[in-house]
């Protein structure tokens, strides 16, 4: 199955008086929820339902236990998460304190296995 798109055009926002340009899109096909993805599971495992969502609950609490410790996630081929943060800038490094972090950020990096999925891709035009 081919991944859609669409063309829009876009302005440059550096040059207004450019004339615009047409740029691919991705046309989404829809989403996937966590009851679908555990049927698809289902059928390639002998996993029941309760296991599967215990399990993905089992891991969602992992994750955030270690990201409330400031740990990174690495796993294999899969991919990895990550916390970033950004902050207030200060004339000096004393007045850099926790009160000054205005947001952080969970990351995922897609690993070899996944990333190579885009590779494969295939593409089709929206009529």
């Amino acid at each position: 199955m081919a991944v859609k798109f669409r063309v829009m055009p876009r302005k440059n926002l550096q040059d207004l008086t450019a004339p615009q340009k047409y740029y691919a899109t991705l046309k989404s096909s829809g989403t996937v929820n966590i009851k679908e993805m555990i049927e698809d599971i289902r059928e390639f495992t002998s996993l029941s339902e309760p296991d599967i969502l215990s399990v993905i609950s089992a891991l969602r609490m992992e994750i955030q236990k270690a990201i409330t410790q400031g740990k990174s996630i690495r796993w294999d081929n899969f991919g990895s998460f990550t916390i970033t943060l950004s902050s207030e800038g200060c004339d000096k490094e004393e007045d850099v304190t926790a009160e000054r972090i205005k947001k952080t950020v969970i990351h995922f990096r897609a690993g070899e296995d996944l990333a190579n999925t885009l590779k494969n891709l295939k593409y089709q035009k929206e009529k």
